[in-house]
């Protein structure tokens, strides 16, 4: 009978370590899940931070700071399905100053790339330049 209590309080204290072993296990499982939940709604909040700033992004703000550089005249402006705001501009003057004027549009934040770029020589007014701008309205 003395063995088979024996055997019996070897069991249970077997059972009794492997609870526990248990129970601190899934502490640690538990604890781990909840930090990286935490690291997971951080990333989650900055990333619709985000989408929230470049949505803001409207015609009217980049079309405002093409007003505001000097020598241009913005002849037309369309938006596709992409994102992208296309402006069609004009520029007379001499080659310094349409270069340096195209440095300036380069220069505005959302700027994708310039096309058409169209060069006329007048006698009157000078260098007539005439091109269109990319820029992207939605990263």
């Amino acid at each position: 009978m003395n063995m088979v209590n024996n055997i019996y309080r070897i069991i249970i204290i077997f059972l009794v370590c492997s609870c526990t072993v248990f129970l601190i296990e899934n502490y640690n499982v538990l604890k781990s899940i909840q930090s990286e939940n935490a690291k997971l709604q951080f990333v989650e909040k900055n990333l619709k931070n985000q989408i929230k700033d470049k949505e803001q992004v409207s015609c009217t703000d980049i079309l405002r700071k093409l007003k505001c550089i000097e020598g241009v005249q913005i002849t037309n402006v369309a938006s596709n399905n992409d994102g992208k705001l296309i402006v069609q501009f004009e520029v007379i003057g001499n080659q310094a100053e349409i270069k340096s004027i195209l440095g300036k549009v380069k220069k505005i934040k959302y700027f994708s790339n310039i096309d058409n770029i169209k060069i006329e020589q007048d006698k009157f007014q000078g260098v007539k330049t005439k091109a269109d701008v990319n820029f992207i309205r939605n990263y």
